[in-house]
């Protein structure tokens, strides 16, 4: 194995002061892989990889905390840049990564060590075949979402291709940048609260409880007919559809301990009128009442597309989060506060949508992926993400759930429920 750290052609001496969103993101990683039926040059990855890290340079810096701000420092770091061989197949090495082994990305990175400037931002692995290769991404939270990760390698697919890409603005300030940019509607709430000591020793034990991944695949024929089924109140997404039909099952499979709440993640750029090319974590959440997923769950999806509909108008937290976080200044209160949507009890379904994001179109010498996996363990029990399958034959919705719960979900009847989908209007 061969390892190297990419830096930028030109070194900023900056740094840029990260939002609310980035530093609630500040003990978290993500890692993909991305597995293609061919081989990959390295030297030619490594080079376009430090060509787009000048554009990037968050990626190629390092975290510092300063009197409770969170900072990400350019020009002194770069990305971690890894080769390695394998003597298994193509089939085998993939299988690995579907499996959400971790062999295909580099070693994870540490929170104390990234916190204190030490680890890199961004950790790319490229694992060889003799017939295949699989580039395992893994980045720091704190850096950006899937948007803005995504933008990256975008970028960078077209740097290998020498291609022209598209550079994203360059902001110093993040919180100023969104402060002058997010609408603030009356009545929206702060995304954040306070967590009482009590709820935290009951917050801990609800963490550590074993989570079991469960993925269920649906065609586009199912997911066609999810959306003609939900869509009795005017349109609704195909996503829209799947989250109703996906609650109704949770809430019959464990109808002693119902989901109540289903939290949606939104990446809020298009939303409220931003580029889409904007770096850092611009997401929140939008929540759906789940009492009527068991009865009515068609309704579930309608309430769902209009509170996405009404988010920039409505439903924005940002200014509100804002004010809340102004309110409790200090380490210790800060130590305190939490997301809104952790719930001790369990009753929150947490949805993360990954479709639409372009993951099988990262081409390199003209070839497209093959497979795209997900790597990241979640850190909550009944979080889940939603992602497309390879040749779009349709959507994953890979879910990590309680074990008990996991164990009637992945049990025949338990499939044989998600599978049968509900019958439409006309039928």
């Amino acid at each position: 194995m061969s390892s190297c750290i990419v830096k930028p052609e030109s070194d900023l001496q900056s740094a840029t002061l990260c939002t609310y969103a980035d530093w609630q993101s500040r003990h978290g990683t993500v890692s993909f892989a991305f597995c293609y039926r061919h081989r990959l040059d390295a030297e030619r990855l490594r080079d376009a990889l430090q060509q787009v890290l000048t554009d990037f340079p968050d990626y190629a810096g390092r975290l510092r905390m300063d009197r409770g701000a969170l900072l990400i420092e350019h020009g002194r770091g770069g990305a971690a840049f890894e080769v390695a061989a394998s003597s298994e197949s193509y089939e085998t090495l993939t299988a690995t990564a579907q499996l959400g082994k971790d062999r295909v990305v580099c070693p994870p990175m540490s929170t104390r060590r990234t916190l204190s400037g030490r680890d890199p931002l961004l950790a790319v692995r490229l694992t060889e075949t003799s017939d295949g290769c699989v580039l395992g991404v893994t980045w720091h939270h704190s850096v950006g979402d899937l948007a803005s990760t995504m933008h990256l390698l975008d970028a960078w697919s077209k740097a290998y291709a020498n291609a022209a890409y598209d550079a994203p603005p360059h902001l110093v300030d993040r919180v100023q940048y969104l402060d002058q940019h997010m609408p603030d509607p009356e009545g929206a709430v702060s995304a954040m609260r306070l967590i009482s000591a009590g709820e935290v020793c009951s917050l801990l034990p609800f963490i550590l409880r074993r989570k079991v991944r469960t993925d269920f695949e649906f065609s586009w024929d199912q997911l066609e007919q999810l959306q003609r089924w939900a869509a009795r109140g005017g349109f609704v997404s195909v996503s829209d559809g799947l989250c109703a039909h996906a609650a109704a099952v949770l809430h019959e499979l464990a109808p002693e301990r119902p989901v109540k709440q289903l939290a949606l993640a939104v990446n809020y750029r298009k939303r409220v009128g931003l580029p889409k090319n904007v770096q850092g974590n611009l997401i929140s959440t939008i929540t759906v009442d789940l009492t009527a997923a068991s009865s009515d769950a068609a309704r579930v999806a309608t309430e769902l597309r209009t509170r996405l509909n009404d988010y920039g108008s409505r439903h924005a937290d940002y200014h509100a989060t804002r004010r809340f976080l102004a309110e409790h200044p200090g380490s210790f209160a800060r130590a305190r506060v939490v997301p809104s949507l952790v719930d001790a009890k369990g009753g929150t379904w947490i949805v993360s949508n990954f479709t639409n994001y372009g993951v099988y179109d990262l081409a390199f010498d003209g070839a497209t992926p093959a497979l795209w996996c997900v790597l990241t363990d979640a850190p909550l029990p009944l979080m889940s993400v939603i992602f497309e399958r390879p040749n779009r034959a349709g959507i994953t919705l890979s879910m990590q759930l309680p074990e008990a719960l996991a164990q009637r979900a992945a049990s025949p009847e338990g499939r044989a429920r998600m599978q049968r989908m509900p019958l439409t209007a006309q039928a």
